[in-house]
């Protein structure tokens, strides 16, 4: 009898493990909880002051579009040039996805912009898509985005600034097209024209930013 008292009685060691155990076990059904439950932000892309160099993919409106435009620099003057567009956060956020609404990309990259080493920074490259929408998911504190099409996938790109010299021998001196577009991209007046350029480039109808829910 007393055998059985003895191991029925509970130490107060084995006590305070066992409520150890317990609340562990709670916070650990609570975290998960809190990661099943987790919600998204809104779409940092539509936050009044955001802004973009191709406002319509920032408009909230799967319905309108617009091309991505040609850049280019002064400074490099062979290859096909690229084409992107940017969004600016009013105040920098950690976002998490990334949700881009497009039937023309198929190969393009996403880029955040660092400011503490004033440099952007690749954060996912999409070879070979095609879809009307793309979803990233990413982790990054960044207030700038930047969508940038690779080089080789812009779609007549080099032919439209081609056109443009051809049709202006004037301006653009030169036999071949490095020269050409050399001599065009020295005279800074022009420069801004010819990164508006749109004919045959790809268009995006919607860029959406997410974060977590605080």
């Amino acid at each position: 009898m007393t055998d059985w008292l003895n191991m029925t009685h509970i130490s107060p060691f084995h006590s305070h493990l066992q409520r150890v155990l317990v609340i562990g076990l709670l916070v650990t059904v609570g975290g998960c909880a809190a990661v099943i439950e987790q919600k998204w932000s809104e779409n940092y892309a539509l936050q009044p002051g955001t802004r973009s160099t191709t406002p319509a993919v920032i408009d909230g409106d799967l319905n309108t579009s617009a091309p991505l435009l040609l850049k280019i620099h002064p400074q490099k003057t062979y290859g096909y040039p690229p084409a992107e567009t940017e969004i600016s956060l009013p105040e920098p956020k950690v976002i998490r996805r990334i949700v881009v609404h497009s039937s023309e990309l198929k190969d393009f990259q996403l880029w955040a912009y660092e400011a503490e080493t004033d440099a952007w920074k690749l954060i996912h490259q999409i070879k070979g898509g095609g879809k009307s929408r793309i979803e990233i998911q990413t982790h990054v504190q960044t207030q700038r985005i930047k969508l940038k099409v690779n080089t080789i996938a812009i779609l007549g790109g080099r032919n439209v600034v081609e056109q443009i010299l051809k049709g202006d021998s004037g301006v653009a001196e030169g036999k071949t097209f490095v020269e050409r577009l050399s001599s065009l991209v020295g005279k800074a007046k022009l420069l801004g024209q010819l990164n508006r350029i749109e004919a045959k480039l790809p268009r995006v109808r919607e860029i959406e930013l997410y974060g977590y829910e605080k």
